[in-house]
């Protein structure tokens, strides 16, 4: 859906009603009652987030027109509401969540019945396969609560804080409408802990919860993140280590070793060029870089080698055994201090393909 025109003020409350009314199946409000069960705050609730969202859709120049407040309504952030309202922990109604939809899946087959002793089952395994299908597309996750309250996470077995079965049970005090356990998030909504008054200290797991990367926080500028109550410190701790790297980043990393310049050349350059044809065209012929990404990752895991033999070896490996020797590697660090300088010059003329000055590219 277009927007073409501003609502007026009167057809914007009107729509904002009809979108959240609790009793209108799926809408906003009845989403966030399930939980709730107080349809009037839920309401109240359900407006006041959605009129925040419209705010920030608003000052990035968004019409505010019937489409993009269906949008809005439709990405409500139900964990976001029962955190900051009633100090609910995200990680417990995730976890709820998830648990309600395998309870379901399990009544269906049974009967409708679902025995007391089965629930802590019916928990863990849910928890247990969702972290296992996170984990295959995320470098870090968010661990979530085993029914006893340990955590998900198979190397620690400390107690979360935020409770498991016996704590969520008692937050819906029954039965849950199951259609809610597909809970939409919101990228931009900050979690803070009651009580907090100091800038929220952006961590990887919330980079990985969120689907965002340091790189893509940061490129909001210092003022915008202060505004949004977070530590841009924080955030430039993340983009100086490597965590969350993709795989053409991190052989940049191996030879520049730094992640925040590995990370900016990643994101900068066409996504269908190789490490090796991106640092060429940074004057480092192809040769030199597959031997220095060989060379780097030998040194990385054997701390103890001799840089020059780790180099002669992987010059053979790489097929150029020619540049195996102490001057092929002085010559190989003269490039990187070269691609280096080249990305952090006041005025980089990186996009320029230089002629490599070496005779043996």
């Amino acid at each position: 859906m277009t927007d073409y025109k501003t609502l007026q003020p009167k057809e914007f409350y009107e729509l904002l009603d009809r979108l959240t009314k609790t009793s209108r199946d799926g809408s906003a409000g009845e989403r966030l009652d399930r939980l709730i069960r107080c349809p009037s705050r839920s309401q109240d609730l359900a407006q006041e987030w959605i009129e925040r969202e419209l705010c920030k859709n608003a000052a990035k120049g968004q019409t505010l027109g019937p489409g993009l407040v269906v949008r809005v309504s439709k990405r409500l952030s139900v964990e976001s509401i029962l955190h900051e309202q009633f100090g609910v922990s995200v990680n417990l109604v995730r976890a709820g969540c998830t648990y309600e939809k395998a309870k379901a899946d399990y009544a269906s087959k049974h009967g409708g019945v679902v025995p007391s002793h089965m629930k802590p089952i019916i928990w863990d395994e849910a928890i247990m396969e969702r972290m296992r299908r996170t984990l295959e597309t995320h470098d870090t996750v968010r661990w979530l609560p085993l029914h006893d309250g340990t955590t998900s996470n198979p190397k620690s077995d400390r107690k979360s804080s935020v409770g498991g079965l016996k704590e969520w049970e008692a937050l819906v005090g029954g039965e849950v409408t199951l259609d809610m356990t597909e809970l939409p998030e919101d990228r931009e909504w900050t979690p803070r802990a009651k009580g907090e008054t100091g800038p929220f200290q952006v961590d990887k797991e919330w980079l990985a919860e969120h689907h965002i990367s340091a790189a893509e926080l940061a490129a909001l500028g210092r003022t915008t993140l202060a505004d949004l109550g977070v530590d841009a410190s924080a955030v430039d701790a993340l983009l100086d280590g490597p965590d969350g790297l993709s795989e053409r980043a991190g052989k940049f990393n191996l030879i520049l070793r730094n992640p925040r310049l590995a990370r900016m050349l990643d994101e900068r350059e066409d996504a269908d060029l190789s490490a090796e044809r991106v640092l060429s065209g940074l004057g480092m012929p192809v040769a030199f870089a597959l031997t220095g990404f060989q060379a780097e990752e030998m040194m990385a895991d054997m701390p103890d080698v001799n840089p020059v033999q780790a180099w002669r070896l992987s010059a053979e490996y790489a097929g150029a055994p020619e540049l195996g020797d102490v001057l092929g590697y002085h010559e190989y660090l003269r490039y990187v201090a070269q691609v280096s300088e080249r990305l952090t010059a006041p005025c980089p003329q990186t996009r320029r393909r230089h002629r490599p000055t070496s005779v043996r590219a």
